[in-house]
């Protein structure tokens, strides 16, 4: 299933492993913001490791499922004035 991963992380060395993790099977679509085809039970995996790297309480991390109907790409498009060319 497609997901989107953010995160807001204050650590550079730990905002570091978690993005060098995180590009290994997914794609960076904004600075903190990857998006993916996961299994759960990747999802699962992603979520363990995450909480195993990020034991401080000052960070956020998140899988969003993105609905199958978004999938599409004719779905997905965005009034022109929204779009920066």
């Amino acid at each position: 299933m497609q997901v989107i991963i953010c995160y807001d992380v204050s650590s550079n060395k730990l905002r570091t492993k978690l993005v060098n993790y995180l590009e290994k099977f997914s794609v960076r679509v904004q600075y903190s913001v990857f998006k993916a085809n996961l299994s759960d039970q990747k999802i699962e995996e992603v979520l363990a490791y995450s909480k195993r790297l990020l034991r401080e309480d000052d960070y956020k991390f998140n899988i969003y499922k993105i609905w199958e109907s978004c999938n599409k790409e004719d779905d997905v498009k965005l009034p022109s004035h929204y779009l920066v060319l």
